[in-house]
């Protein structure tokens, strides 16, 4: 064979050498941004705990007026609206709650009065949350050798909240839109039975 047939054919070679290279060439896929990662704390950019829009703006913003929908409501119709007494009034004197809690020998009633002293190796844990002169009272009676007072029972896991004492006194004696003592955060939900009983957005 010629040289001169060598000639044509190495042109086809290095001609489909180069479209095959430049077929594989390839973009970076976009990449997605990791949600952020709840730390349990004001700030982390998740609003999870004891986190709402009045104790941590920065985490939970607030909806439009006093209406808000649930997290775990979300993509159904049932929305919960803030208690007036939990919305901020410029007309209204705000006053803050507080929270104490112990570990206590003694059975109480469910007003928080002592009643009798507990069997050997149990304990009472008790929560008091103090709204505008008036006691939420919260308890669990444990076994101290298998048992540990539940989070929801220790002070710390309450967040204080400002309080417009005027429009508490009054659902108290109108039961509108429900009695505080009875459902503090109006979510249907007992205080007796619910772990965040200030926190109407969660149960």
């Amino acid at each position: 064979m010629k040289p001169t047939v060598y000639i044509p054919l190495i042109a086809l070679i290095l001609l489909t050498l180069a479209c095959s290279l430049t077929g594989t060439e390839t973009t970076p896929a976009d990449e997605t941004p990791l949600p952020p990662k709840s730390e349990k704390r004001c700030g982390d950019g998740v609003c999870d705990g004891p986190e709402n829009p009045q104790n941590c703006s920065e985490d939970c913003p607030p909806d439009n007026g006093n209406s808000t929908e649930s997290p775990a409501s979300s993509g159904s119709d049932t929305k919960k609206t803030l208690p007036p007494w939990f919305a901020p009034d410029s007309n209204c004197a705000m006053d803050e709650t507080y929270s104490s809690s112990e570990g206590s020998p003694w059975a109480f009633d469910n007003m928080g009065h002592t009643t009798e002293l507990l069997p050997d190796g149990q304990v009472t844990c008790v929560l008091d949350i103090h709204v505008c002169g008036d006691t939420i009272f919260k308890q669990q009676v444990i076994n101290v050798e298998s048992e540990d007072c539940p989070e929801s029972l220790d002070y710390s896991f309450i967040s204080s909240m400002q309080v417009c004492c005027a429009k508490w006194d009054k659902a108290k004696q109108t039961g509108s839109p429900c009695n505080p003592m009875e459902d503090a955060d109006c979510d249907g939900k007992s205080n007796d039975a619910d772990a965040h009983p200030l926190d109407f957005l969660q149960q």
